[in-house]
């Protein structure tokens, strides 16, 4: 009874130490990080299907899996490139600005390994870097789809925006010490169990969870935030690029999608019933308009 009621004693202390264990150990894995160099830091990506080519490029906090959903879709008729970014899911996760330039310099060997017509999904952050790739690869890239991009008429507009689209945004945005701490206890937080809490996809909320605090925190400042879109649609034909949005998407709202389209009238609007996560709602309607060749101008009813 004695050595019972000192472990019940114990119990806490041994959990408030495992607990430290496990964020201590998270910040002296990222402190000993090497710094990002493109020949050694080579991207995890997958190549399912037989056809014309299409990449896909997840948003901030995502992996290849967020396409799992509507991959059969895709492969029965194409080359489906489904790359993790750097700093997320399986890819390396080193130490770097995160900013546009190194995402596309990640992708870019993965852009050669592909062969003819090639079309380039990109949702939400993946939306800029895919823009930031037609810009880079104009010759390369055939077609432009991106689904949710966050344009934002002003950097004020954009942080208010995204603060209020999620937490974490908003104490990342705020440089609160809440949002790093956070994320050094996501060997905690990644914890299935979680998942229904968030409502996410089990695989989908596992792999919310693999990136580091410089990966996450850097690509939102560096490459959502900080990225010029209305300069990078400058650069390029826009006719080729289509504009898939959501009529409720709180994180990148629709009306400032409308004022960029009165700047570039010869971009393609495909407005839908949804939010930010179309892809997730609608994955057959989402792969045929990614797969179309001829851009149609009307909004889509769905």
């Amino acid at each position: 009874m004695i050595e019972l009621g000192a472990l019940l004693l114990a119990s806490p202390a041994l959990a408030h130490l495992a607990i430290a264990a496990i964020a201590g150990r998270r910040v002296l894995l990222e402190v000993g990080l090497t710094k990002y160099d493109a020949a050694r830091h080579r991207l995890y990506w997958r190549r399912e299907g037989q056809g014309p080519a299409v990449l896909f490029v997840h948003g901030l906090c995502g992996s290849w899996r967020y396409w799992r959903r509507g991959l059969d879709g895709i492969r029965a008729q194409h080359t489906a490139y489904l790359p993790d970014l750097v700093g997320f899911g399986r890819s390396p996760k080193p130490q770097g600005d995160y900013s546009l330039g190194m995402h596309l310099d990640a992708l870019a060997p993965l852009l050669r390994d592909t062969t003819g017509p090639l079309t380039v999904v990109g949702h939400s952050m993946g939306a800029i870097i895919a823009l930031g790739l037609y810009a880079r690869f104009p010759d390369r890239i055939e077609r432009l789809k991106l689904i949710g991009l966050p344009y934002f008429p002003s950097r004020a507009e954009a942080e208010a925006s995204l603060s209020t689209a999620a937490v974490m945004n908003r104490l990342a945005i705020r440089r609160s010490w809440v949002a790093p701490a956070v994320c050094y206890f996501k060997d905690i937080l990644a914890l299935p169990v979680f998942a229904a809490l968030a409502g996410m996809p089990v695989d989908l909320y596992r792999d919310y969870w693999k990136h580091t605090w410089a990966s996450v925190s850097r690509s939102l400042f560096n490459t959502l935030l900080a990225s010029d879109v209305a300069g990078l649609f400058e650069a390029v034909d826009r006719s080729r690029i289509t504009l898939i949005h959501g009529r409720h998407d709180l994180v990148a709202p629709l009306a400032h999608i409308r004022g960029l389209l009165e700047r570039f009238p010869e971009l393609t609007l495909k407005e839908l019933r949804g939010d930010h996560h179309l892809y997730l709602m609608y994955p057959r309607l989402l792969n045929r308009l990614i797969t179309e060749r001829s851009p149609a101008t009307e909004p889509e009813r769905s």
